[in-house]
């Protein structure tokens, strides 16, 4: 499996190298930029736990910083550039109060040649980058994958991003990395993704998505998978998204795998330039090991579950936002539920 990563990593050296050196002469002439842009955003909530499967946590009410970017671009050429981003998040009501510290969320150097993009380092993964664009509230609420922690938003490693065809419609998201988020390798295991997108029209787009983890759990029987089917419909008055994903991790010779099947659908109504609503529902086929780790909104890690969201969007100013939102958790097998209406306030700079 070494060997057939290295060949792999080899591989695609060569093709950057086959890029880089077709557009060498024409990037030597070329007008050096070397702009740098600095910006960020912010999100954060006033929240009420109305209701909680932890009985302990009825009732908490709070301000928290769920994200905070700051990210430095540079422009070093007409086809280089890079980003260093730096992130930092306040710990949920279910954790120690601690003092809030940045890390680096993306550190990687970018090569473009017309339709096609090579980064090297630490940037996104095609786990879930269209959804988060199409879905549009990430302010609000996370995609469903990253939810419930199906994967990573980066990786470190290398990724092509790209179209097949000048009109864009066929897009291709491939990457080889780590498979440690925004950690160091520490194993022998490497994660491959994979995303295939078609928009044959402007108001609609398919993507089709994998990823295959060796060795996730440190032996040769213990690989993962993840399979997820996306269709999004986009107008001036709104958007709806569909989503489907099995998530597969095996546990070993002699135990059966873990899958995790997930449906999610959304709808965002804009009333009009400055008015939204949204609403939401993410439903678990299976019950999630990893449930009670989800930051802002713990679940219970031993039972099916429906997320019901409910938000609107009024815009201040350019910038500015304010979404009151609620979310309901329901599970499978008992009458518990959890309960947490927020305001969240959103900016960029």
């Amino acid at each position: 499996m070494r060997k057939n990563f290295l060949v792999f990593v080899v591989m695609i050296l060569v093709l950057s190298g086959i890029f880089i050196g077709s557009a060498h002469a024409k990037d030597a002439k070329a007008k050096e930029t070397n702009t740098v842009k600095v910006s960020g955003l912010l999100l954060g909530d006033y929240y009420w736990v109305a209701k909680n499967h932890l009985m302990d946590n009825d009732g908490q009410t709070g301000f928290w910083v769920r994200r905070a970017y700051l990210t430095v671009d540079n422009d070093l050429s007409e086809q280089f550039s890079a980003r260093l981003q730096l992130e930092m998040n306040q710990n949920d009501f279910t954790a120690t109060s601690t003092i809030t510290t940045p890390y680096i969320k993306s550190a990687y150097l970018k090569y473009t040649h017309s339709q096609h993009s090579v980064f090297l380092g630490i940037s996104g993964t095609p786990t879930w980058n269209l959804v988060e664009t199409h879905w549009g509230y990430r302010s609000i609420e996370k995609t469903p994958l990253d939810l419930q922690k199906f994967g990573s938003a980066v990786d470190g490693g290398i990724a092509f991003w790209g179209h097949f065809d000048q009109e864009k419609q066929w897009g291709y998201q491939l990457m080889a990395g780590n498979g440690a988020g925004t950690g160091s390798e520490t194993n022998k295991s490497k994660k491959y993704y994979l995303a295939l997108s078609n928009e044959p029209v402007k108001w609609l787009v398919f993507q089709l998505y994998g990823d295959y983890e060796t060795n996730k759990l440190g032996t040769s029987d213990t690989s993962a998978y993840n399979m997820q089917g996306f269709v999004g419909i986009k107008g001036d008055s709104g958007r709806v998204g569909l989503l489907y994903d099995k998530n597969i991790q095996q546990q070993g010779t002699g135990t059966a795998d873990q899958k995790i099947e997930l449906a999610s659908v959304y709808a965002v109504a804009n009333l009009n330039d400055a008015v939204s609503f949204v609403a939401r529902m993410d439903t678990l086929f299976d019950p999630n090991p990893k449930a009670d780790k989800i930051s802002y909104i713990p679940m219970v890690k031993d039972a099916k579950s429906t997320l019901y969201l409910l938000g609107a969007d009024f815009k201040l100013a350019e910038k500015i936002n304010i979404q009151p939102n609620v979310e309901w958790v329901t599970y499978s097998g008992n009458n518990e539920s959890d309960l947490i209406p927020r305001v969240t306030i959103f900016y960029k700079f």
